[in-house]
């Protein structure tokens, strides 16, 4: 998001979301994830998730691994 783009726009490639992970609590855990927007799209790797512990994923297949390290 530049600073004068309105991110309700959805006009970047990606949307980027933030919520409590897994059946926890947002105070002791968080994910980040960035789904890409249409028409954008990222056959290797989808939608990329960071959580506050660092664990990080994709939501592709291990065999395209290679192309979403990050």
């Amino acid at each position: 998001i530049y600073s004068a783009e309105n991110p309700t726009d959805n006009k970047g490639s990606y949307t980027i979301t933030a919520a409590a992970c897994a059946g926890g609590n947002i105070a002791s855990c968080f994910q980040v994830t960035a789904t890409p927007n249409s028409p954008f799209t990222d056959p290797d790797c989808g939608n990329i998730t960071l959580t506050s512990a660092g664990v990080r994923s994709w939501g592709t297949s291990p065999s395209n691994s290679d192309k979403c390290k990050w």
